[in-house]
């Protein structure tokens, strides 16, 4: 499927590595800032302090290999954070908790052993519903995790780090056309739009918020 990907999308193979060395730090930036502008606490604010402490536990590096770039890391991290809360169609309530919005995206898990649980979240009707494909990594820290899975199908493929985890399932969502987990579809569109610059006759508009990140970052296009 990556093969396909590089063929049907020539030039696009790296567009993720390249576009977070080059638009990581601003991500950062702009987490913080938003995160600075809530006046009290909650899970975004929260969510976005607990991502940027990771960078501050770590030295500055100038690394211009993405996988391996702590900034780059966070970066995707903390797109969760960044887009809007997803509401169900006609609903002006969530289905989801902004938990959810992340986990369905990557989760956490603190030892292998719990890896088969990722991905599971209580929908509003209160019952366990496993969200696929996404991304879970185990250990303490994201720029150290000692496995990282893409899952699809309840197969779990072992990537070698975050940043490829999160290139290797965008390609796998582009060749099959499946569809984007509901809780985290902003996130993945950012990527498309914003970075990979695809666009599908399955797209929808983006939303508000959406396209106002993509205006941030100069990644929108009219065409």
């Amino acid at each position: 499927l990556l093969k396909d990907f590089n063929v049907q999308y020539a030039q696009k193979e790296n567009q993720l590595f390249n576009n977070l060395i080059a638009l990581g730090s601003r991500i950062c930036n702009f987490a913080r800032r938003k995160s600075d502008a809530l006046k009290t606490s909650g899970p975004v604010k929260e969510g976005i302090n607990n991502c940027l402490n990771e960078l501050k536990a770590v030295p500055s590096t100038n690394d211009t290999d993405s996988t391996n770039n702590p900034t780059s890391i966070v970066a995707l991290l903390l797109l969760p954070y960044l887009v809007a809360h997803p509401t169900a169609k006609g609903k002006t309530n969530s289905r989801f908790s902004r938990l959810d919005v992340v986990k369905t995206f990557i989760s956490k898990v603190d030892s292998e052993s719990n890896i088969v649980s990722s991905g599971i979240i209580r929908d509003s009707s209160d019952s366990l519903k496993r969200i696929q494909p996404h991304i879970v990594y185990c250990g303490s820290s994201p720029l150290n995790p000692t496995k990282v899975f893409v899952v699809v199908d309840s197969i779990f493929y072992e990537q070698p780090n975050i940043v490829t985890a999160v290139d290797t399932l965008f390609k796998i969502f582009m060749m099959t056309n499946c569809l984007y987990p509901e809780g985290c579809h902003d996130v993945w569109m950012f990527l498309q739009l914003g970075f990979f610059k695809i666009k599908t006759k399955y797209d929808m508009p983006p939303n508000q918020t959406l396209l106002k990140l993509l205006k941030e970052f100069g990644l929108h296009s009219e065409n």
